[in-house]
């Protein structure tokens, strides 16, 4: 007999105090129906499953005294195996107002949404880019000219004191003092210009305040130009993802999305496979929900600082556990979602599996 029959017949939930666990009766193991989706279900084998989903489900499993065996099923085949009895219950089902009207979801437990992973690099052609970008020579001029404005100063108050160092010509009294203020500048001070009068050194002392400051705001604009001349710039999403190699998942909502947009892609069996291939070069952008990107970057290949995930801004993605309609264990498995949702111990179970979330 299928386990969802024995469920609707054999289900108890004694009347009990209202902190105390319900205590669930039930003649048959549940088959849950689970696919690797990580970090919601992470697939070691066949017969050992972990995740976010997962978790929550055997908290949940526990405290309704439920005996279950998960099931190894594909991404399709979760809610065609809820309707035709194969399996009892799915629970990294993402909830849809297409199939409420055959099936019943819990409460939903996690939120996510489309993102795009791409690689992050810079080549020395991206270095080049930035250095003649009209961003960067903008800044550069400027400086160029503060700089003559205080070598033409600092000539002034020290040509009477050295002039065998600033010489007799203007010109070449500007150049030394364009010469002091770069190397002040760039706190490299070599030593061979020095101040000597008190009107110079108290210059000195106020363009080496003026010049950390400049530096600073240098540095950033470099990083700036860098990022947005270079890989580092996110792609546009979608209309950046035509003509260029793609990868999604094989059935995901990724995927959907492509073929409404009729972008062409590479399909890949699992998230892992497909970041390795973004890591090799095989694509250059890998569509997917959020966490699942995070967790496999962080997770599967290591922690890699040249792999770049933005939000889409499309299709959130709502998890909840897919139960027949009308399903007894509905109402107690909702208020144990709430429950453990509100619980500091949840947000614990989130950061292992979603540090960066």
């Amino acid at each position: 007999m299928i386990a969802v029959i024995a469920v609707s017949c054999a289900l108890t939930i004694p009347t009990h105090a209202q902190d105390d666990p319900p205590v669930t009766v039930i003649d048959e193991p549940l088959i849950i129906g689970v696919y690797d989706d990580p970090p919601f279900v992470i697939a070691a084998d066949d017969r050992t499953w972990d995740g976010l989903s997962v978790q929550l489900w055997r908290e949940i499993a526990e405290e309704l005294n439920i005996d279950y065996e998960f099931r190894s099923v594909l991404r399709n085949e979760q809610l065609p195996g809820i309707l035709d009895g194969t399996i009892d219950i799915a629970i990294n089902t993402i909830a849809s107002g297409e199939s409420e009207a055959q099936i019943d979801y819990s409460q939903i437990y996690h939120t996510t949404e489309l993102g795009a992973a791409e690689r992050r690099e810079q080549t020395p052609v991206d270095v080049i880019r930035a250095v003649i970008s009209p961003q960067f020579l903008s800044t550069a001029l400027w400086i160029v000219v503060l700089l003559v404005i205080v070598g033409a100063l600092i000539w002034l108050l020290e040509g009477r004191h050295n002039a065998e160092l600033y010489g007799e010509k203007p010109h070449h009294g500007v150049w030394t003092g364009f010469w002091w203020a770069a190397v002040t500048m760039s706190t490299i001070g070599y030593g061979d210009v020095v101040p000597k009068s008190t009107a110079g050194r108290a210059l000195a002392l106020i363009w080496m305040l003026i010049a950390m400051v400049i530096t600073a705001s240098l540095t950033a604009t470099i990083t700036t130009t860098l990022t947005l001349t270079s890989g580092f710039q996110p792609v546009a999403f979608p209309e950046g993802l035509q003509g260029i190699p793609i990868g999604a998942v094989d059935t995901s909502l990724g995927a959907q999305l492509l073929d409404e947009e009729g972008i062409d892609y590479q399909s890949y069996a699992t998230a892992t496979d497909a970041m390795q291939a973004l890591r090799d070069r095989e694509i250059d952008v890998f569509v997917d929900n959020i966490a699942s990107l995070r967790y496999v970057r962080n997770q599967a290949i290591g922690p890699l600082q040249d792999i770049n995930i933005q939000s889409t801004g499309r299709l959130p993605q709502l998890y909840a556990f897919a139960l027949p309609q009308d399903s007894p264990l509905r109402e107690p498995i909702n208020r144990l979602i709430l429950k453990r949702m509100n619980n500091a111990q949840w947000h614990d179970v989130l950061s292992r599996y979603m540090p960066n979330e």
